[in-house]
C-alpha cells in the first residue's frame, strides 16, 4: 500500500520539473525573440530617421552705386550736340556700363534750358534741355545740383532743371533735404552740400554745424548714409581750400565721418585726387572730370567712375574705372 501511494507523487514531481523547464525555455525564447524585434525596430528607426539638414544663411543683400566725375553739358558740349543732332552723344561710350548699376549718381554742373546760346567760352553755363536724353540713356538715377553753377541761369533755370530731372524719373540732390533710396532691403540716405561760392538759400550749403547736425539726424533713419560735397581748389591733386572754397575739404570730410557718414564723395577740382581711409570709412575727394570741355590739359580730360558695393553694414568694396575724354565723349580705358 505504501508503494502504491508513492507512485503518483513521483509522477507529479516529474511533471512539475518538466513544466518548470518548459516555462523557463518559453520565457527565454520569448525574451530572445522580443530582444531581436526590439533591436530590429531600433535599427529601422535609426535608418528611417533623416539626418538634420543645415541650410546656410543667404549672403547679405548688396547693391551697386556708380558715381561719375563732374558733368558739364553746356558751352562746347551743347555746340557739339547741336551740330551732331545727337543729345545723347556725350554718354554713348559709357551708358551701357553706367546703366548696369543699381544706382547711378552724377554731379550736374550746368542748368538745362530752352534758350541756351551756343558758345564755347564763359563761366555762366546753360545746356540745351535736350541733353537730358544722355542722362536717360546712361540710366542716371540721382542728380546732384549742390554746386556753384546750379544758379547760373537764376532761380528759373534751377526750377526748369529740377522739372526736367524729375519728369524723367531722376531725383535731384542738394535741395536742402535728404534723399532716401531703398533697394533689396538696403536703405540709403544721401546728403549733398555745396562748399563753393556763391552761396544760395536754395542749395544745401556746407556749414559745419548744419552738416554735423543733419548727418547725426539722418544716420538714424538709414542703413548707409552717403554725403556728397562740392569743394576744394581746382586743378590741385591734393584736397585743399581755394577756388571759392573757404572750408578745408579734409576737415569737412573728417567731420562728416565723425558724425556718422559711411561714405564721403567729392567733386569740383576737375582732376583726380587721392582717396583717404579715415576711421575705417572711405573719402573720395575728387573723381576728376567725366564730361567737360576742358581740353587744354591731359589731367582735365581724365577721370574715374567709382563703383561702390554696399550692404546694410556699409561699404563692402570700392573699384575705380578710369576714363578719358576724347572729342567731348568719355570712354573707359582698357
Amino acid at each position: 500500500m505504501d508503494k502504491e501511494k508513492k507512485t503518483p507523487l513521483k509522477f507529479g514531481k516529474a511533471f512539475f520539473w518538466f513544466f518548470l523547464a518548459f516555462m523557463a525555455a518559453f520565457l527565454f525564447f520569448f525574451i530572445l525573440i522580443g530582444n531581436y524585434y526590439l533591436q530590429k525596430e531600433e535599427k529601422e528607426i535609426f535608418i528611417l530617421t533623416p539626418s538634420p539638414v543645415f541650410t546656410p544663411s543667404p549672403p547679405p543683400a548688396e547693391i551697386t552705386l556708380m558715381v561719375t566725375g563732374d558733368v558739364m553739358l553746356a558751352r562746347s558740349l551743347t555746340t557739339e550736340m547741336r551740330r551732331l543732332k545727337d543729345f545723347a552723344y556725350p554718354f554713348k561710350k559709357t551708358a551701357q556700363i553706367l546703366s548696369q548699376a543699381d544706382l547711378t549718381l552724377i554731379n550736374l554742373e550746368s542748368p538745362l534750358g530752352n534758350d541756351c546760346v551756343s558758345v564755347d567760352t564763359g563761366m555762366r553755363f546753360c545746356a540745351d534741355f535736350r541733353a537730358v536724353e544722355g542722362l536717360i540713356k546712361a540710366g542716371v538715377d540721382l542728380v546732384s545740383l549742390a554746386n556753384n553753377h546750379a544758379l547760373d541761369q537764376g532761380e528759373s533755370g534751377l526750377r526748369e532743371t529740377i522739372r526736367l530731372v524729375e519728369e524723367n524719373f531722376m531725383t535731384p540732390l542738394g535741395l536742402r533735404e535728404p534723399v532716401f533710396w531703398e533697394s533689396q532691403g538696403v536703405r540709403l540716405a544721401f546728403l549733398a552740400y555745396n562748399a563753393v561760392n556763391p552761396k544760395s538759400d536754395l542749395i544745401s550749403w556746407a556749414d559745419s554745424e548744419v552738416v554735423e547736425s543733419e548727418i547725426k539726424r539722418f544716420d538714424l533713419e538709414a542703413d548707409v548714409l552717403i554725403v556728397y560735397f562740392h569743394w576744394g581748389k581746382e586743378y590741385e591733386k591734393k584736397p585743399m581750400a581755394g577756388s571759392g572754397t573757404l572750408i578745408d575739404p579734409v576737415k569737412l570730410a573728417h567731420l562728416a565721418i565723425d558724425s556718422g557718414a559711411d561714405l564721403v564723395l567729392g567733386s569740383h577740382p576737375h582732376v583726380i585726387q587721392e582717396n583717404e581711409w579715415y576711421q575705417g570709412k572711405l573719402i573720395v575727394y575728387s573723381l576728376g572730370n567725366f564730361i567737360f570741355d576742358q581740353s587744354w590739359s591731359q589731367e582735365t580730360q581724365e577721370g574715374l567712375v567709382g563703383k561702390f558695393v554696399l550692404n546694410r553694414g556699409g561699404l563692402v568694396r570700392a573699384d575705380f574705372l578710369p576714363v578719358e575724354i576724347i572729342n567731348y565723349q568719355p570712354r573707359f580705358k582698357k
